[in-house]
């Protein structure tokens, strides 16, 4: 069965032209990222002003940038205008294994592995790194083909309200770790996408704005 508010929402969108996600400008934070991140001040100075979707893309697919500097790009991407972003990720890379546990969901996602690269995630701690966050940088690694689509609380708050029936006997939380949960959201995009004819990032772009506009009362960027 079609998810009517969906249908609306994907109808809603394509007759405005099928706009993607705005660019936000970072500027202010950079400082701060290249504070709690030093290593990596040379790549935070080079990124652009503003920062969109696309911005972020082309960065993890380019041969130029490590992984790490990919991964920086999307937390920036990530965290958007929350003023604690840097100091979390300055935790992330404190980690131990930090960077073979990038590396190893890196070459996962890349190869389409996603659910085995959010698995690896779950079981492989990296601090600070949660599954929203975590969904997001399996979204920008995963092939542009296929991209893995972001499940953090604005996602699962909607689902929760709007889908709930389709998710019956699975947990919809964004905060715990839960493969199944991923497993049957990465399903039920696959099978959305299919029926309206969308990449799964797109409907998840219509869902996440939706959902600010439902839920939100500060910043229609985060995504927590």
């Amino acid at each position: 069965m079609v998810n009517l508010r969906l249908k609306s929402k994907v109808t809603e969108w394509r007759e405005i032209g099928s706009p993607p996600q705005e660019a936000f400008d970072w500027s202010k934070a950079r400082k701060n990222w290249c504070r709690d991140i030093p290593i990596h001040e040379n790549f935070i100075q080079s990124l652009p002003d503003s920062l969109s979707r696309n911005d972020v893309r082309q960065i993890t697919e380019s041969k130029k940038n490590t992984t790490a500097e990919k991964f920086v790009a999307t937390m920036i991407w990530g965290y958007g205008d929350l003023g604690y972003g840097s100091y979390r990720v300055k935790k992330m890379f404190s980690t131990s294994g930090f960077q073979e546990r990038v590396d190893f969901s890196y070459d996962l996602a890349n190869d389409g592995k996603v659910l085995e690269a959010y698995e690896y995630l779950s079981k492989n701690r990296i601090q600070q790194l949660g599954p929203a966050f975590g969904t997001k940088w399996l979204s920008f690694i995963s092939p542009s083909s296929q991209p893995a689509p972001i499940y953090d609380s604005f996602i699962a708050m909607w689902i929760e309200k709007f889908a709930r029936t389709e998710f019956a006997q699975t947990s919809t939380s964004s905060e715990v770790w839960s493969k199944k949960t991923y497993s049957t959201y990465l399903e039920w995009m696959l099978s959305n996408s299919k029926e309206f004819g969308l990449k799964p990032d797109d409907l998840e772009l219509i869902i996440f704005q939706d959902a600010t506009q439902e839920f939100s009362t500060k910043s229609k960027w985060k995504e927590l």
